[in-house]
């Protein structure tokens, strides 16, 4: 079944700047001061990233027109971006890494013993 189509479209309003809401024209000078006023550091100072962004690296090729699935795809400029973080910064150092393992290996040694112990007990009571 074919509906037909709607007798009256929204228009869809174009978005802000700066991702803020739209807002009603101030009514006074007193208002319109106001509202310059709040918005005046955001403009200014444009938010910082909480942690520092990994360098990236961007590769831009040229992808000739081809069909997909039956569908025309125009010829078109494709970019890849790859991240590098700065992997050094994951690692533990020399004595962090010291540290773990010793500990790595005690917690091992004690889920060995605790095993050895409990094998030797059930030996004990099949005897």
């Amino acid at each position: 079944m074919i509906k037909s189509a709607p007798t009256m479209l929204q228009s869809i309003p174009p978005p802000t700047t700066f991702s803020v809401q739209a807002q009603a024209p101030p009514t006074s000078l007193l208002q319109a001061q106001l509202s310059a006023a709040s918005l005046a550091p955001l403009l200014q100072n444009p938010p910082q990233p909480l942690l520092p962004q990994p360098p990236t690296k961007e590769i831009r090729y040229h992808r000739p027109e081809e069909t997909h699935k039956g569908r025309t795809v125009p010829a078109h400029v494709e970019t890849v971006v790859l991240f590098l973080p700065d992997v050094w910064h994951c690692l533990p150092t020399r004595s962090e890494w010291d540290v773990l393992s010793r500990r790595l290996q005690e917690q091992l040694a004690e889920k060995l013993s605790a095993e050895r112990k409990e094998a030797d007990g059930e030996q004990a009571l099949n005897r």
